[in-house]
């Protein structure tokens, strides 16, 4: 049996933790026991900077993830909620219309993709996502240094890869949300 076999038989509570261990021993592996308030996900090994699933550190019980997720998200959140504002209340009413035909079609997929996969049980992320894509093509608007530069590189990007599959976990991910 594999491992994956002994997991879903484990959580179906066909297989005991002890007989799991064994299977995953006989599979080469170890079961790893952590403790979540005060250590790093066994998962991401230090010096691991690939693309995560979960978090280095338990968001909710850890001393590093409460950081990241009470401090970090929640200034990033405020930022973009200021700028969002700020553009329209005391710069430019306009500061989100757009006559660039570039700027109004890449406002158009992005809104649209964002309604479609943004929509779980958390509205902040929508808002989120809505206003960021706001203020950045809003400076591009404003300032040709980003809107040259953005336009370039999403040029290039597409030229030098014309199709980036996601991972199976990403598509779980999104999967799981719709």
């Amino acid at each position: 049996m594999n491992i994956q076999e002994a997991i879903e038989k484990y959580n179906k509570g066909e297989v005991s933790i002890e007989d799991l261990s064994k299977i995953v021993q006989e599979n080469g592996q170890q079961i790893v026991f952590w403790n979540p308030a005060s250590e790093r996900n066994p998962k991401y090994l230090e010096g691991d900077n690939s693309s995560r699933d979960g978090f280095i550190y338990n968001p909710y019980h850890h001393v590093r993830g409460k950081f990241f997720q009470d401090v970090i998200k929640k200034a990033i959140l405020k930022a973009i909620d200021f700028a969002h504002s700020a553009m329209v209340k005391h710069y430019d009413q306009d500061a989100y219309r757009y006559d660039d035909l570039r700027l109004a079609e890449l406002e158009k997929f992005t809104k649209e993709y964002i309604r479609a996969n943004f929509h779980d049980s958390y509205p902040y992320k929508h808002d989120f996502m809505m206003k960021l894509v706001d203020v950045v093509l809003g400076l591009a608007k404003e300032d040709i240094y980003y809107r040259a530069r953005m336009l370039d590189f999403i040029q290039k990007f597409r030229r030098g890869f014309p199709e980036m599959a996601i991972s199976p976990t990403e598509n779980d991910n999104i999967e799981r949300w719709h």
